[in-house]
């Protein structure tokens, strides 16, 4: 699939607040320049087989699929919970979030809403 698919599924998904189910690839980190010019690093993950549900008769249906996200520990408290490691399957409420690379193109990802979350 091309990126431009997944930008489709994430688009349709804008502005509504779903249920993401995905399996959790790997963590990392990566380094970030603030404003100040000072440079630090943040947490991150790689989701894969991203399902973005919606609640319909007490059921999760699949919205959009999604084959890999990353998510940062700057808007995705999930990420800084150190049991959560390679393997494991998230759930955790989120949104459709549009952000701006330093080169000036945009891209999509996803927040979360909830406090709450399960992995298993």
């Amino acid at each position: 699939m091309k990126a431009t698919v997944y930008r489709k599924d994430l688009e349709r998904l804008k502005d509504k607040k779903f249920i993401v189910v995905a399996d959790v690839a790997k963590r990392s980190t990566k380094l970030e320049t603030s404003i100040f010019g000072t440079t630090y690093k943040v947490s991150t993950m790689l989701l894969k087989n991203v399902k973005c549900c919606v609640r319909k008769d007490n059921k999760l249906k699949i919205a959009a699929r999604v084959h890999h996200v990353w998510i940062s520990a700057e808007s995705n408290k999930i990420v800084n919970h150190f049991k959560i490691k390679a393997g494991h399957e998230v759930m955790f409420g989120a949104e459709v979030t549009e952000y701006t690379y330093k080169d000036g193109t945009k891209q999509l990802g996803l927040v979360q809403t909830s406090k709450s979350f399960k992995f298993r």
